[in-house]
């Protein structure tokens, strides 16, 4: 599995140590919503329980749905940023995001994630690479689901 890590201007990048095969993962029913409630600032769940999750979801294979809020080309691969996800929780202050680092599969992903606009509703299916911070979690790889 490859890890990441935050450039300077805090965006995520994978390191290209080892790269899993996206259909070779596991696949894993954890919703995003479960994964910004365990690990938003302010939230009330334990270091234990984060672990736990971190544990179970950490190299499995996810769909998930979100509002894009950012995207960008680097060579051939295409960084997918979520808007700021937040808690239901009432003394949560922190906020999650997902970056998806995608690689288009044909010319219709590439049209897709060059009309991709801010606040657009897209959904993807990666593997999940690391979670940072308790504010980001890194799918990679990763690919638009139709």
């Amino acid at each position: 599995m490859s890890s990441c890590s935050i450039q300077s201007d805090g965006m995520a990048e994978p390191d290209q140590k080892v790269q899993i095969n996206l259909n070779d993962a596991p696949a894993s029913p954890v919703t995003l919503s479960e994964v910004v409630e365990l690990f938003v600032l302010g939230g009330n769940k334990t270091q234990l329980q984060r672990e736990t999750m971190s544990q179970k979801i950490i190299g499995s294979r996810v769909s998930w749905s979100f509002k894009v809020y950012e995207v960008a080309k680097d060579g051939e691969q295409y960084r997918v940023m979520s808007e700021m996800l937040g808690s239901s929780q009432p003394n949560a202050f922190g906020k999650l995001t997902v970056i998806a680092f995608l690689n288009a599969r044909n010319s219709n992903d590439e049209q897709i994630l060059l009309k991709l606009d801010t606040g657009k509703q897209v959904k993807v299916r990666g593997v999940v690479d690391s979670i940072n911070l308790r504010s980001v979690v890194v799918l990679s790889p990763a690919e638009l689901v139709d």
